[in-house]
């Protein structure tokens, strides 16, 4: 349970099934939370709590310590058998939790984000796929409220006034061949393509993490009849008002505190990384990338630039966790 609309609809409809047979009793939430003070921006418990608090749910939760990271690191690896792109730590320790009890298979929420539009840079490609400029603009401004939306508005914007301008088909073949790579433009195509390939990391990562304690994980939201369903919604539902999964959001709407289903700001499980590696474990996350023969006939080694200049920007910490999980995967596989 993240507190998130996606894991609270889950829970929420386990309890309603197990109250129907008068077995409530059972319910069980896992949660890692960061309650300290310099980890509390990624803290969820306080949207955790209201969901326990009101179905009186029995609420588990777990805090990672910074100390236990670089041991907890080299374990995911080598249960991963690949350098996975960020630490996993709050999915690790969530089923490391889970392993401490006798429950042996979880429910989760995986799924919902690629189906119903979830993350932010879908907001580029909803407002380019809208019919009428003037719709474009409306939704827009409409999704303002939303924290850390604006950049993704602006491009939205951009690539619709020049849709208007060039069409729909030369400006896929600039936008092409700018990125060097297939960019889906279509919103409905973009969750289509998301929902097959970027999914199947995210499954690889919570299959490959909770098998590691031996715990068995269930997607509920993946069920090919509610897949299908979903993919037959028109986009107008996924999106619209100023609200993302705003069909999912509509069906949960006096189910779930308000607090959960109109909720804003998404933080996805978020993990204090920059925190971690700014602060005590920058000396051994340095050491490990500078033993790394790899990085080396890589190129990739310039630790000064990854370590000084990068922690607090997001781009470049997702550089110095690669490539420290790199080396580490060269540490336990290679060496």
């Amino acid at each position: 349970l993240s507190g998130g609309l996606d894991s609270s609809s889950v829970a929420y409809l386990v309890y309603e099934l197990l109250k129907e047979h008068g077995r409530q009793e059972l319910m069980e939430t896992f949660s890692s939370v960061y309650p300290s003070q310099e980890t509390k921006y990624c803290d969820e418990s306080y949207f955790i709590d209201i969901l326990a608090n009101k179905l009186g749910l029995h609420s588990n939760k777990i805090e990672p310590k910074e100390e236990d990271i670089p041991r907890e690191l080299e374990k995911v690896i080598w249960h991963m058998e690949n350098p996975p792109e960020n630490t996993l730590m709050s999915s690790w320790h969530t089923f490391k939790l889970v392993a401490s009890t006798d429950v042996k298979v979880i429910i989760d929420g995986q799924g919902a984000d690629e189906q119903l539009a979830g993350y932010l840079p879908y907001i580029i490609h909803y407002i380019y796929s809208l019919p009428k400029l003037f719709e474009a603009i409306k939704e827009a401004k409409a999704l303002m409220d939303i924290p850390g939306a604006k950049k993704y508005i602006a491009v939205g914007i951009f690539l619709r006034v020049a849709k208007s301008i060039l069409g729909n088909k030369l400006l896929n073949l600039i936008v092409t061949r700018f990125l060097k790579r297939d960019f889906t433009l279509n919103f409905n195509a973009k969750l289509a393509k998301d929902t097959v390939t970027g999914l199947n990391t995210l499954l690889h990562y919570a299959d490959h993490t909770s098998m590691a304690y031996g715990v068995e994980v269930r997607n509920p939201f993946l069920d090919y009849r509610l897949v299908e369903f979903l993919a037959s919604v028109p986009a107008c539902y996924k999106i619209r008002n100023g609200w993302t999964k705003y069909i999912a959001r509509l069906a949960f709407d006096g189910k779930l505190p308000d607090e959960i289903v109109w909720r804003r700001d998404k933080m996805g499980w978020p993990i204090p990384e920059d925190r971690w590696f700014s602060g005590k474990l920058r000396d051994w996350a340095e050491d490990e990338i500078k033993k790394s023969s790899l990085l080396k006939q890589c190129s990739w080694i310039n630790v000064k630039d990854i370590i000084l200049y990068s922690l607090f920007k997001r781009r470049k910490r997702v550089r110095l966790v690669r490539r420290l999980n790199l080396s580490l995967f060269e540490k336990l596989f290679i060496q």
